[in-house]
């Protein structure tokens, strides 16, 4: 561009890169510009275009909310094939955000963790309502894991709240039809 960067627009691409985009992705950025577009013509010159190829960087919503998963489930940043792997399966209509989820709160990488009742709900909440947990809530979930409730089922009733529709929607996504499931004894 022929200038300093702003920092604003620094802090843009750098919190790409931190959520998992490739270095190609914010090439991609600066090379198709209307900035670079301009100094282009100011040369004759063709700008041409960049072409990308891997999942992460074909969808900014999903991507966003697969990073996230990485952050508020596993509580670290997404590894480059996991990240693609995920994105892709969203991506290609093979799986929703939901089951996802399932898959990060199931994995091996997870159980690992031998999280508590009350801590699996506690991320629950987290990953699910983005806050913490409210008191009567997280009562009442670990009250049904205390019945014999599986932590699949807690997960599912906590999934199909409005609150995780909303956040789906920031991310472009939908939630799955279905009906909030009520653990009785």
């Amino acid at each position: 561009f022929n200038r300093a960067g702003d920092a604003g627009g620094k802090a843009a691409w750098m919190d790409n890169l931190q959520v998992g985009f490739s270095r190609l992705y914010v090439f991609r950025g600066f090379v198709e510009s209307n900035e670079f577009s301009h100094l282009c013509e100011k040369y004759g010159l063709d700008r041409g275009s960049v072409p990308l190829t891997e999942p992460r960087d074909q969808n900014d919503g999903i991507t966003r909310f697969v990073s996230r998963l990485y952050s508020k489930a596993l509580n670290r940043t997404p590894d480059v094939s996991g990240l693609n792997a995920w994105t892709g399966q969203i991506l290609s209509g093979q799986t929703t955000p939901e089951k996802v989820a399932f898959g990060f709160f199931f994995s091996d990488e997870m159980k690992s963790k031998k999280l508590t009742d009350e801590e699996y709900v506690r991320v629950l909440y987290r990953v699910f309502l983005d806050r913490e947990a409210d008191p009567a809530g997280l009562k009442s979930w670990i009250g049904c894991l205390k019945e014999g409730a599986k932590r699949e089922a807690v997960m599912y009733g906590i999934s199909k709240s409005p609150e995780f529709g909303e956040i789906l929607k920031s991310y472009g996504l939908s939630q799955t039809k279905g009906e909030l499931v009520y653990v009785t004894n």
